[in-house]
C-alpha cells in the first residue's frame, strides 16, 4: 500500500531473530529505488532487516540500506544464528499492527487532497450559514415593515 513517497506493507511474521514482534505486523520502505526502497511480492518468505518505526500506520522501517531484504539467505542465516541464537516464534502477546482504516484511505486518497475537500467542505457550509442568516434577517425585517 502506498502512503506518498513510502509504502506500507503488512506481513506475517514467522520467526524472529531479535526483538518483541507480533504475529502480523507492518513494515514501510520508501517506495523509490533510489531512496533505498524496496517492493516485496505477496506469497514470498523474506528475511527482513527493520528498524523501529512507530509512524503512523505501521511499527517498522525496513529498506536496501538496512541490509538484505531478499528473500533467505543460508549465510545470512547462520551469521545470524551466531550472533543471536537460533529465531523464535513471534510473541502472540506481542504488539500485532495491522494496516489500519486511516492509513488504508489516505493510502488511496492522498493527504492534501483530503485537507483540499475539507476546506472546500468548510467554505461551503459558511457560505450556506451565512445566505441563510442574510435570508432570515430579511424576512424578519420585511415582517416588521408590514405592521
Amino acid at each position: 500500500m502506498s502512503a506518498g513517497s513510502h509504502d506500507i506493507y503488512e506481513f506475517e511474521v514467522l520467526e524472529v531473530f531479535k526483538g518483541n514482534v507480533g504475529t502480523v505486523t507492518t513494515v514501510e520502505t520508501p517506495s523509490q529505488g533510489p531512496s533505498c526502497g524496496i517492493s516485496y511480492a505477496a506469497g514470498v518468505e523474506y528475511l527482513l532487516f527493520a528498524s523501529e518505526g512507530g509512524g503512523a500506520g505501521h511499527s517498522w522501517k525496513s529498506s536496501l540500506c538496512h541490509g538484505p531484504s531478499t528473500p533467505s539467505a543460508v549465510g545470512v542465516r547462520s551469521a545470524l544464528e551466531r550472533k543471536y541464537g537460533p529465531p523464535h516464534p513471534p510473541h502472540s502477546a506481542g504488539p500485532a499492527s495491522e494496516i489500519s482504516w486511516w492509513t488504508r484511505t489516505t493510502a488511496v486518497v492522498p493527504l492534501p487532497l483530503m485537507a483540499i475537500a475539507g476546506v472546500v467542505l468548510t467554505v461551503v457550509l459558511w457560505r450556506t450559514v451565512v445566505i441563510a442568516r442574510r435570508r432570515r434577517t430579511g424576512h424578519q425585517a420585511g415582517n416588521g415593515r408590514e405592521r
